[in-house]
């Protein structure tokens, strides 16, 4: 059984997996990233122009700091950044992809969850005596589109950053 599962690859999860091994390094963990790849909302949005809307010394990590010139960043250098923080300490080797959590149970009868997550169209489950979610505000699927009173007359291009 598994000390903890992490929920998500972006800043958040990540962040939890070193606070996790600076505590202590011998805890187990997974962290379950539905995506292909690190960054979460630096890999989910990479169209021209993406960057942060703070400075990114506030984002980045304390144990890693931001070290490129820019105070403003860049989506693909944000999300490189979150790559290389993983690599340096280990972390991306905790990482399961193409993992989609479907739910998480209780068990007061073991004092533990069990995770079960669809992993390359195979449905699994983990064990773990604590979840941590940190999959963020985003609906992967579909993003939030307003409704716009007349859009259906609009002749021009509507894009979506998600789409």
């Amino acid at each position: 059984m598994l000390y903890v599962v992490i929920v998500g690859a972006g800043i958040s999860g990540l962040g939890a997996a070193y606070r996790l091994l600076e505590s202590d390094p011998e805890l187990t963990y997974t962290i379950l990233e539905r995506r292909e790849r690190i960054g979460g909302t630096w890999d989910l949005f990479r169209y021209p122009g993406v960057r942060s809307d703070s400075s990114i010394f506030t984002l980045s990590f304390p144990f890693e700091p931001w070290t490129r010139r820019e105070g403003v960043a860049d989506g693909e250098h944000i999300r490189e950044y979150l790559a290389n923080t993983a690599h340096k300490y280990g972390i991306d080797g905790h990482i399961q992809f193409n993992s989609y959590v479907r739910a998480a149970d209780w068990d007061s009868g073991t004092d533990s969850w069990t995770v079960t997550f669809e992993q390359d169209g195979v449905q699994r489950q983990c064990r773990s005596r604590f979840v941590f979610f940190a999959s963020g505000y985003y609906n992967y699927d579909q993003g939030y589109t307003p409704d716009f009173p007349g859009i259906e007359g609009f002749t021009g291009t509507v894009v979506h950053p998600q789409h």
